[in-house]
């Protein structure tokens, strides 16, 4: 984790498995003892999100591609910044993330 002068702090979380077994997403919670939270993004790499390669495969071009074509690949795997929900009771907040094996997601919580 890092803390900034703010005290806004960013955590990365990463479920690595170096044995490429095929797993379901895990929720993982992450509580903290914080009271003063205005708001908490993610961004991550992942299926769906910051995966250049399957923006690849999408293509039937496999040997050589266009300029348009990388293009396309770097718009659709752009690691995008999103908002996301937190539950706060107690002096603390509560994050659900769901991970899959070799994600990585980076949380930012702006105080």
């Amino acid at each position: 984790s890092f803390k900034d002068e703010k005290g806004d702090i960013q955590l990365i979380l990463t479920r690595q498995n170096m044995k490429n077994l095929d797993l379901p997403k895990k929720q993982v919670d992450v509580e903290l003892p914080l009271n003063d939270v205005k708001k908490i993004t993610l961004q991550r790499i992942d299926e769906e999100s910051g995966n250049p390669l399957k923006s690849y495969q999408k293509l039937d071009r496999k040997s050589s591609l266009r300029k348009e074509d990388i293009k396309a690949i770097e718009e659709e795997s752009e690691v995008k910044e999103e908002e996301i929900e937190f539950i706060k009771e107690k002096g603390h907040i509560t994050i659900s993330l769901n991970l899959g094996i070799n994600d990585v997601h980076l949380v930012k919580i702006y105080r």
